[in-house]
């Protein structure tokens, strides 16, 4: 099955809310302008992952991280990959995301992250409440 990454446009919203909704994940600010959504999807359009960018302050956090089960690994990585390219572009200094499980600590090292404090975040990155109880990671770029 071919897949592709692609950022999404207005037209995908109600399919985006749809796939996180399926999967229990908060829908705020989805269909905000502000907070542009890659996905990855497969040869009939079918929604298989997304990976949400709120960004401001000239950095970017990511969010509504949902994959589907069918997903490869290095899909995954091909995303944030994406994600990193669109960071890039946008000339955003840093990229920070959440993760409320330990055992993805590790894969997000690899793919350049570091656990950083939240009192050392954006006040944007900091309002994020629900995720109080996680761990903050953070990337750097070169703009």
């Amino acid at each position: 099955m071919l897949k592709t990454i692609r950022k999404a446009s207005e037209k995908d919203v109600d399919r985006i809310m749809k796939f996180l909704q399926e999967a229990k994940v908060s829908t705020a600010d989805v269909d905000s302008q502000l907070h542009p959504f890659l996905l990855l999807e497969s040869d009939n359009g079918e929604v298989l992952a997304t990976l949400g960018i709120h960004m401001q302050e000239g950095k970017g956090l990511l969010r509504s991280l949902v994959i589907s089960p069918c997903v490869e690994q290095y899909e995954v990585v091909a995303l944030f990959r994406e994600a990193f390219k669109f960071a890039v572009e946008e000339r955003l200094e840093k990229i920070y995301l959440y993760t409320k499980l330990n055992s993805a600590v590790d894969f997000f090292h690899l793919l350049g992250f570091q656990k950083v404090d939240v009192d050392d975040s954006p006040s944007f990155v900091k309002s994020y409440k629900q995720f109080s109880e996680a761990i903050l990671m953070e990337k750097s770029f070169s703009v």
